[in-house]
């Protein structure tokens, strides 16, 4: 472990402008820390993997102990992991998704996004600020929004939501006597959601990146091999349909050309990661 000092709110604003003028003065240390593991990604990744012979083991000694039946490896409290952390959640794992979620658009719209923006694209995903959650562990609530789980996340430093000035200043007159939707939409308009210091420092925009790349580098993939398997099943009828018999797949021929798309897949991929660079406006932080 290592003990990690969380940005400032002006040291994260500062993120993607230009470098200061020489002489100005340094801002001050936060003096707020957090515990960060030092364990290599890749060798967790590895110990959460689940391995069928400690899998095996652990439900055995379960039922030894009388704490599962035979029909009961299913219940969550109880589920052995089968991996050698035996990393349990702490929270459901769907709120975790929805911060990636919202860091990654974040991140992707350069760092800052507009409250009417967020809402539009969480829209697409068929969540919306009044949809229903289930509670974290740590809350007194029997259930949340999904507004009260990032307001929960602003309370924890992963995300911020900072109102902006309003253009013209203050409101006179007419202008006052709004509708009440009117009022609530233009006052929407006056919030940002960027990234708070703790994702900064516990994620790090260079690994949400590489996440978002992945994640549609294997849309992309799995798509154009959905459509190479019904073109080959298109080939086969119609060989098929000229010859009057069935015409056998070539396993080599199948093989090239998934090798063909694993590799526009990886050079999409990376151009992916460098249009995110590019559209953050700067070199991403990195844990």
């Amino acid at each position: 472990m290592e003990l990690v000092e969380l940005m400032t709110r002006s040291d994260r604003d500062a993120i993607g402008e230009e470098k200061k003028e020489t002489g100005k003065k340094k801002s001050q240390a936060s003096g707020t820390f957090i515990l960060r593991s030092t364990l290599n990604p890749e060798l967790i990744k590895l110990a959460n993997k689940k391995n069928d012979k400690l899998y095996e083991e652990e439900v055995n000694s379960l039922r030894a102990l009388g704490l599962i039946g035979e029909e009961q490896e299913d219940q969550d409290y109880e589920r052995p992991g089968g991996a050698i952390l035996a990393w349990k959640p702490v929270e459901p794992l769907a709120l975790t998704g929805i911060l990636q979620l919202v860091l990654s658009l974040i991140l992707a719209n350069g760092r800052v996004l507009p409250e009417p923006q967020l809402k539009r694209q969480l829209k697409s995903f068929h969540l919306y600020f009044t949809t229903k959650l289930p509670s974290p562990a740590f809350s007194s609530r029997d259930e949340q929004t999904l507004f009260d789980h990032l307001s929960d996340m602003i309370k924890q430093n992963y995300l911020d939501r900072v109102r902006v000035p309003m253009p013209g200043g203050a409101p006179t007159g007419g202008a006052r006597r709004k509708s009440r939707k009117a009022a609530d939409e233009e006052e929407e308009g006056l919030y940002e959601w960027r990234w708070g210091s703790r994702a900064h420092a516990e994620i790090g925009e260079q690994n949400v990146a590489e996440f978002i790349c992945d994640f549609m580098r294997k849309s992309w993939l799995d798509e154009q091999l959905k459509l190479l398997g019904e073109d080959e099943e298109d080939e086969e009828r119609a060989a098929a349909g000229r010859k009057g018999k069935n015409v056998a797949r070539n396993p080599r021929r199948r093989a090239e050309k998934e090798a063909e798309l694993e590799d526009k897949a990886d050079k999409y991929g990376e151009r992916l990661l460098k249009d995110v660079t590019r559209v953050a406006g700067s070199e991403l932080t990195k844990v």
